[in-house]
């Protein structure tokens, strides 16, 4: 199945962008990383070929989203409100509402 890649321009640029930083930031954190690749079934050969595409940005978005204290620590590194990290996960999901 082709995944979807992240579009450009507005929300969903954003959101790749926090995704990607997220992806840096896990990847420096060498036991959380290897939890990540764990939990999602990544191999890390294949990060380069998943990296853009919306699914597995969801997936790096989910991970932080599900342990407070990484999504906290993340957010406060790179300079971005909790609450801003978990918009662009639900933009990458598809889980984001629509007014």
């Amino acid at each position: 199945m082709i995944e979807s890649r992240a579009s450009g321009g507005g929300e969903a640029e954003a959101a790749s962008l926090v995704a990607i930083e997220a992806l840096g930031y896990l990847a420096a954190l060498p036991d959380v990383f290897a939890r990540f690749l764990k939990d999602t079934g990544a191999a890390p050969g294949d990060l380069a070929a998943v990296a853009e595409t919306r699914t597995f940005q969801a997936q790096v978005l989910g991970f932080l989203a599900n342990d407070d204290s990484l999504l906290l620590a993340f957010a406060s590194h790179a300079g971005h409100a909790p609450d801003a990290v978990m918009r662009a996960y639900d933009e990458l999901a598809g889980t984001r509402d629509v007014v």
